[in-house]
């Protein structure tokens, strides 16, 4: 397994932070230079730190920045366009190009070097979805110009097979599971081939003598196989009973390993 980036997606509030930590510190363990990132959401980098993973911390500004910056040769100059009407307008109307040069700095980092592995804490799927198109659209749009060389080493870079692998996260519920089945049909249709569907927070055990749980099981076990009929789940795991984030990681981390 030498994929460079992993990116992590799905519906928001499906577990998407704790999959990429756990993920990242399974790679860690297996002697990987792994370097964690997110945007667009909040992140408990103090839990990071407890857990030993190293990290960097990116916004669509910082990236766009610098990504100016290297084009004209000056810091201060590009702070100074990114201030500007003109810009905050662009971004407003194409915040996908926001989502490529965020898409860039990151496929920046990886070529600059070639033993570093980046999983990439991606946001809520509507975001996920205009990041991974980015490089498409745009292809398409500039045919020349300073920006055409890089969209396309960007678009070359991700859609290599062996460069990257997308997991997305999905809750044992009817709208989480049709919404990443809809997710993956997306990212295969863009060549992201691949591309896996984890199910978490599932109820492992039946054994309760409470109705409600057991309720529970047998309402999440009908929506699995329902939706296992046209969409292949790569791998489960089962709900943990904890708030403590490092013990969950590492249960996360553990039944990752028979994945990956």
């Amino acid at each position: 397994m030498n994929y460079r980036l992993f990116i992590i997606s799905g519906k928001g509030g499906t577990g998407k932070t704790t999959l990429s930590f756990a993920l990242s510190k399974l790679l860690l363990e297996r002697g990987k230079k792994v370097q964690y990132t997110a945007f667009d959401h909040e992140v408990d980098y103090s839990a990071l730190d407890e857990l030993g993973i190293p990290y960097f911390e990116t916004t669509v500004e910082k990236s766009c920045e610098k990504y100016i910056g290297l084009k004209l040769k000056s810091e201060t100059i590009a702070k100074w366009i990114m201030k500007t009407p003109f810009f905050s307008a662009l971004f407003s109307i194409l915040p996908s190009l926001g989502s490529m040069i965020l898409l860039g700095h990151y496929i920046k980092e990886l070529e600059n070097d070639p033993d570093l592995v980046i999983v990439l804490d991606s946001p809520a799927t509507g975001h996920a979805k205009s990041m991974i198109e980015a490089t498409h659209n745009f292809k398409e749009i500039f045919k020349a110009g300073v920006l055409v060389h890089d969209i396309h080493r960007m678009h070359d870079f991700l859609h290599k097979k062996e460069h990257v692998k997308s997991f997305i996260c999905s809750l044992p519920t009817e709208m989480s599971l049709q919404e990443a089945g809809e997710l993956k049909s997306f990212m295969m249709q863009k060549n992201l081939t691949n591309t896996s569907i984890i199910l978490n927070n599932y109820i492992k055990s039946p054994n309760s003598n409470m109705s409600f749980i057991n309720g529970k099981i047998s309402s999440e076990t009908e929506i699995i196989d329902h939706f296992t009929k046209s969409s292949e789940i790569s791998q489960r795991i089962p709900k943990i009973f904890s708030h403590q984030t490092k013990l969950v990681v590492m249960r996360v981390k553990e039944t990752l390993e028979k994945l990956i």
